[in-house]
């Protein structure tokens, strides 16, 4: 038995809803802008929903969206603070502390554990290897001496 279109998007709206939007906050680290892009997410979904029904998975389009809002949200805001730097510089001003902002990596809070990561991570924004890592930590290192 086919369901009636209008109670057909509601009910796939219920559906997504909740598992998108956490999804988009582990994505976004932000609840309030997690709401925001699942709900324009949905939104495109339902004005496309003629189109959207027909895929093989509505529901994988509806979440490939909402990465690409997020993504470029941050690409706005990434631009944003560029330009509000230069304009402070040429200003002659010195640089304004900013609040951080979301990790597009989906791990936000991995920046404020600087230190407690696991030993393999380490080094790694240097380019190296864990082996080589390893090898490094642990060789014996020289003292300074006073």
């Amino acid at each position: 038995m086919h369901m009636e279109p209008a109670r057909d998007e509601a009910a796939f709206c219920a559906d997504v809803q909740r598992r998108l939007l956490g999804s988009m906050v582990l994505y976004c680290g932000d609840r309030m802008l997690a709401e925001e892009i699942t709900q324009e997410a949905l939104v495109r979904a339902l004005e496309r929903w003629s189109r959207v029904s027909r895929m093989a998975s509505p529901e994988a389009w509806v979440y490939k969206t909402a990465l690409n809002l997020a993504r470029s949200t941050f690409h706005r805001r990434l631009l944003e603070r560029r330009a509000n730097a230069r304009t402070l510089q040429h200003a002659g001003v010195a640089s304004l502390p900013t609040a951080p902002t979301p990790s597009p990596c989906g791990r936000p809070w991995l920046r404020f554990l600087r230190g407690s990561e696991p030993r393999s991570w380490r080094g790694t924004s240097q380019g190296l290897t864990s082996q080589k890592q390893r090898r490094r930590s642990d060789a014996p290192r020289e003292r300074s001496r006073p």
